[in-house]
């Protein structure tokens, strides 16, 4: 087992803003030049909110770059104890949400009977100026703790695909996130 399903965590990074307008029109350009359509029945979006499928989509490069972020932090964070395993991409999908949408409580491990080694990466690409506990990310840890996480353009999140996680309602604005569920494999160099 490559992690360990009794702890609950959530590591940090920063996208340098630049490289965040990267992502963001690079997703862009995927959805228009793909055509892609909104797809969120049967997910946690609520309210004015598009989800779409990225999955075999994304720039390589750009692909390699989140994969060494989350890899590095989660030996930064200790949830790792080394840099010799590689990261597979089972999910990729970005939502962009509108004044007053949000996302109910979830975790993403519906579609997996074993989800130790598996990790969800959030970026955010975009957000409206937080006021109060507007578009917060929360999750519920299982010692009855709640973490909250305020939303900031560039900053990742990390954890576990069975923390349960959500938002709160967004304020005016818009809001999107790059969204992406790694399989870790044990990798020998």
């Amino acid at each position: 087992m490559i992690l360990d399903y009794s702890d609950d965590w959530i590591a940090e990074a920063q996208l340098d803003s630049k490289v965040t307008e990267i992502f963001k029109d690079s997703i862009l350009t995927i959805i228009e030049s793909n055509n892609l359509k909104n797809d969120t029945y049967g997910t946690s979006c609520r309210g004015d909110i598009k989800q779409y499928k990225l999955l075999n989509k994304i720039d390589q490069s750009l692909l390699s770059l989140i994969k060494s972020i989350t890899i590095d932090q989660l030996v930064r964070n200790k949830v790792l104890d080394n840099h010799n395993y590689k990261l597979r991409e089972t999910t990729i999908w970005t939502c962009v949400g509108k004044k007053g949408s949000y996302h109910t409580v979830h975790n993403h491990n519906s579609a997996r009977n074993y989800y130790a080694n598996y990790v969800s990466t959030t970026i955010y690409l975009q957000t409206p100026e937080m006021v109060g506990t507007d578009g917060l990310f929360y999750s519920f840890f299982r010692n009855n703790q709640i973490v909250v996480k305020p939303p900031s353009v560039g900053k990742i999140l990390i954890f576990p695909i069975w923390l349960f996680h959500g938002t709160y309602p967004q304020p005016e604005g818009d809001r999107q996130t790059l969204n992406l569920t790694f399989e870790i494999i044990p990798h020998t160099p």
